[in-house]
């Protein structure tokens, strides 16, 4: 996205939120169904709301209009003219042989048929380098054109499912206990490791900001963890940002030098925003 504003979901995960300006005044525009996946071009706002793809114009507070449904929905982007997003397979989601494949799905930013750019996976992560589209499949990482055709594996096991994020030149990804990165002929390096949870992934200039959630342990204490948010200078050391115990965290979101995410306290699991700057440290 080119256009210099920039705007968040108000509360992630909240049911009932709005949508927010952080860069200058702007109006809240009012937006319910837990919305996330927030993207914008010129004129419109696109978003997932519930098991809906949807749109709303950028001026006014219009009904969204509901462009695509699935029964679950992965991540969203914009390529080009059109909008990206990943469809998990329902396979045996309910231990029964019903359900349909997986798939990367496209269609028109103003409307139109949704296409399959690649079917029979099983996606939820999606990042963009120019033509080029990473998709999630399962604990795999692919690659595809964005006007589809073969696609390419570059990492075929992370030990989790990987979420994904590209500076142009590497592929960040999360895998089991850490974050990594690969380059488009498959040479993979190590960003952090010992991070049990990453949740929540975003680049912020050359460095990796990672959200980790709290691991969890009441018979044994010993081995609970925090949440945490960390920063990484690839080559160097993760610095802990913040850290918080028995916090359940998502939404990462990283805009000039800040992080935004949203926290959960055991108790009460209402979500609370928390926002700090990266060079603080706690």
């Amino acid at each position: 996205m080119t256009d210099p504003a920039h705007y968040a979901i108000e509360t992630p995960g909240a049911a009932i939120t709005a949508i927010v300006r952080l860069d200058a005044p702007a109006p809240r525009i009012p937006i319910s169904g837990a919305p996330r996946e927030l993207r914008w071009d010129a004129t419109h706002f696109y978003a997932i709301t519930g098991n809906s793809v949807v749109r709303l114009p950028r001026a006014g507070t219009a009904t969204p209009e509901v462009l695509a449904s699935a029964r679950m929905l992965g991540e969203l982007v914009l390529v080009g003219d059109r909008l990206v997003w990943a469809e998990p397979s329902t396979l045996h989601l309910a231990g029964g042989p019903t359900g349909r494949p997986g798939q990367v799905t496209t269609i028109p930013r103003g409307g139109g048929t949704p296409e399959a750019l690649v079917s029979d996976i099983d996606p939820r992560s999606l990042a963009v380098s120019g033509d080029r589209i990473y998709f999630s499949n399962g604990d795999a990482i692919e690659r595809v054109d964005a006007k589809g055709g073969a696609r390419t594996v570059l990492v075929p096991h992370t030990g989790t499912t990987p979420l994904l994020r590209s500076d142009g030149r590497w592929l960040y990804f999360t895998r089991q206990s850490g974050v990594s990165r690969v380059d488009d002929a498959g040479h993979i390096e190590i960003v952090a490791d010992e991070i049990e949870i990453p949740i929540g992934i975003a680049l912020d200039g050359g460095d990796v900001v990672i959200l980790a959630n709290a691991v969890i342990n009441r018979p044994r204490p010993e081995y609970a963890r925090p949440a945490r948010l960390l920063r990484v200078t690839p080559g160097g050391p993760a610095r802990v940002v913040w850290s918080q115990p028995d916090a359940l965290v998502g939404g990462l979101e990283v805009h000039a030098g800040r992080a935004r995410f949203a926290q959960r306290a055991l108790t009460t699991l209402e979500p609370t925003v928390v926002e700090i700057a990266l060079d603080d440290r706690r």
